[in-house]
């Protein structure tokens, strides 16, 4: 029996063709130096909207305008905005977040006009423990946008929410994915001569053949660095030559989807595409987190 899994894709970085970015920037919730004994510095050009002050030698402190951090304090469910313009409207994908101080959970909006926002993403929750990381939270289809709002609620530990950096992605990207079964290693789908399966992410990144990289087409296929696609054939996983017959997308809470069914990995290295009601039963409250691996080239 097939157990839904938690994926993660693990985005690979490519041409900054892929990448739109922010002119500008602003917040609900800013940091105020002035309990430093300094006054507060903005600088809307660079979306560095506050400077956290660092210690710096004995007696003094520096103003280090490297990320945005909201004024901490938060309330369990109150919820701060951070909002990136566009210097012009652009058609978009989704947003890769470079956490200073990660959320519990985030959400997405976007704004063809720069002035009236709807959803892009819906609510997800970061399981990661670390206060810094990097996140592409991708939307269910392309989206026309000129501004993007990033929703935060849920303080954790550190008590504020930083952003580091933010990039909007507005083209094609490959990535690996990932399941977030527990296992002693990270287990990602590489294409086998059969179809695909599950192999230590390690040593398909070592093998040097690329069978754990995947893009998705422009047409919303899974595509395999052969130039495959992974298909749904009779209700079996398979790889057939890309001719549209299975176009597959991100739901809202996260899992890659194709119809009605969603994938699922087994207790072994077994991948399947079962149904995505029964997936969310039994599979983890969020299926999907996105995080950048940065590499200098991709396999040809």
């Amino acid at each position: 029996m097939f157990v839904a899994a938690l994926f993660f894709l693990h985005g690979l970085r490519a041409s900054a063709e892929r990448y739109a970015a922010f002119a500008t920037a602003e917040a609900s919730s800013v940091y105020s130096p002035a309990a430093f004994g300094a006054s507060m510095a903005t600088s809307a050009s660079s979306g560095c909207l506050c400077c956290f002050m660092r210690s710096h030698g004995k007696h003094a402190c520096v103003c280090d305008c490297r990320y945005w951090c909201s004024a901490g304090g938060h309330s369990a469910g109150q919820v701060v905005s951070w909002t990136g313009a566009l210097a012009s409207r652009r058609a978009l994908r989704g947003i890769n977040i470079h956490w200073s101080y990660a959320p519990a959970e985030v959400k997405v909006l976007v704004s063809a006009d720069g002035g009236n926002f709807e959803e892009a993403a819906g609510w997800r929750t970061n399981v990661r423990t670390e206060p810094s990381f990097e996140q592409a939270v991708m939307f269910a289809e392309v989206v026309s946008a000129k501004a993007v709002t990033i929703l935060m609620r849920g303080p954790k530990a550190w008590g504020f929410f930083g952003i580091a950096s933010a990039t909007a992605i507005s083209g094609p990207y490959p990535f690996m994915l990932v399941s977030g079964q527990a296992a002693v290693q990270e287990q990602c789908v590489v294409a086998k001569s059969h179809g695909v399966a599950l192999q230590p992410c390690l040593d398909a990144i070592v093998a040097g053949d690329g069978s754990e990289v995947l893009t998705f087409s422009e047409g919303g296929q899974l595509q395999l660095v052969s130039g495959q696609c992974l298909a749904v054939v009779g209700g079996l996983l398979s790889v057939e030559d890309c001719q549209g017959q299975s176009v597959w997308s991100l739901t809202a809470d996260g899992q890659v989807k194709h119809g009605n069914t969603c994938l699922s990995a087994g207790s072994n290295t077994e991948l399947a595409a079962v149904d995505c009601t029964l997936a969310s039963a039994e599979g983890a409250s969020k299926f999907l987190r996105l995080q950048w691996l940065r590499v200098t080239q991709l396999p040809h």
